[in-house]
């Protein structure tokens, strides 16, 4: 009998401290990927990109040039797919990732999408159809927490407009 107790208290100290260790972990990944998004190259292609979708979003003739556009747009997908696959797994704490992340990953998403440069992708490219499938089901669990008003036209160019003036590259 005391050896099933203390084996239930051996268990429960290891589960308690498993639980800690994935939390440190999960805190060490966040800061590895937050120190990725912010910096200096990371931050270069996003202004770059917001600039190119800025005007992708005003003329029409621009997003049908999906090829001129695809590399930039796949460095930012990238680094959402792995944030996705991560959370997604459970590596990653919903609640932190959607703190730190839900504001860039729904407009991204959304104006790439709305591009039609998600679509390209998967119908283009050899197993295509499996391209960016965590990062669209990070997405879809990220807006229903959120409000669908600023996914409008008008605040997609402000995005945009934003991220281009937000990221100042140091020198």
């Amino acid at each position: 009998m005391i050896s099933a107790i203390a084996t239930i208290g051996i268990l429960m100290i290891a589960y308690f401290q498993f639980k800690k260790i994935r939390a440190q972990n999960s805190s060490q990944i966040l800061f590895h990927l937050e120190d990725e998004w912010n910096g200096k190259p990371m931050r270069l292609k996003r202004k770059n990109l917001a600039n190119e979708l800025h005007k992708a979003l005003i003329n029409p003739e621009i997003r049908r040039s999906h090829l001129t556009l695809l590399n930039q747009i796949e460095d930012i997908l990238d680094f959402f797919e792995k944030v996705s696959y991560l959370t997604n797994k459970g590596e990653l704490d919903f609640e932190l990732v959607y703190q730190i992340y839900s504001h860039d990953l729904i407009y991204y998403w959304t104006i790439i999408e709305k591009l039609e440069f998600i679509s390209y992708v998967r119908n283009n490219r050899p197993n295509g159809k499996n391209f960016y499938c965590h990062c669209e089901t990070l997405f879809k669990k990220i807006i229903k927490e959120r409000d669908k008003e600023m996914i409008e036209d008008n605040n997609l160019l402000k995005f945009c407009a934003e991220e281009e003036g937000n990221l100042v590259i140091e020198k």
